[in-house]
Order: C-alpha cells, then sequence, then structure tokens
C-alpha cells in the first residue's frame, strides 16, 4: 500500500478485534456492521445489524457498494492551483 486507507468496513468487530484495534491505533475509521451485543465504543460508524445473519449482511454491503458507485459517479474534482503558483498580491 502507498498510503493508508481513508476508512476500513468490518463484519463482526469482536471477530475482528486485532484489525480493528489496529485502526484505531493508527487512526483510521471504522464502519462496522455488528450486533446489539458488541462493544461500539471503537467503533466510528456503527451499523446495528444481525452481523451472524448472511442475508442481513449482504443487504447491508450491497447497500454501501451501490451508494458507493453512485456516488464515485457523481464526484466532480475541484481544479486545484499548480504547485508554485503561491506568489501574494502586493499591498
Amino acid at each position: 500500500m502507498t498510503k493508508m486507507p481513508d476508512l476500513m468496513i468490518v463484519v463482526d468487530p469482536r471477530h475482528d478485534s486485532i484489525a480493528v484495534a489496529e485502526a484505531v491505533e493508527k487512526k483510521i475509521p471504522v464502519m462496522a456492521i455488528m450486533s446489539t451485543d458488541g462493544d461500539a465504543s471503537l467503533i466510528t460508524y456503527p451499523v446495528v445489524a444481525n452481523d451472524a445473519l448472511q442475508s442481513s449482511v449482504s443487504l447491508i454491503v450491497e447497500e454501501l457498494a451501490t451508494a458507493y458507485a453512485e456516488g464515485k459517479a457523481a464526484f466532480v474534482p475541484k481544479e486545484v492551483a499548480p504547485a508554485g503558483n503561491t506568489r501574494r498580491r502586493a499591498a
């Protein structure tokens, strides 16, 4: 990897507790599909659902993937000033 991820997505943070702890340590936000019996204190974006039911997890992941694709398609990057063009006008 050339850079740290902007977000980590986890299904069942209890099962992937080491990955979650590592992300928290590196200040990477965590989105987790988790049951109500899990500890949401380490999770930045908890999605409370039945994380043991495959159809529940599939629905959430499909919705997330669709929203990501729609957002990516609608994204229009802002123009960035060329490097070295930081001159200030004289007052």
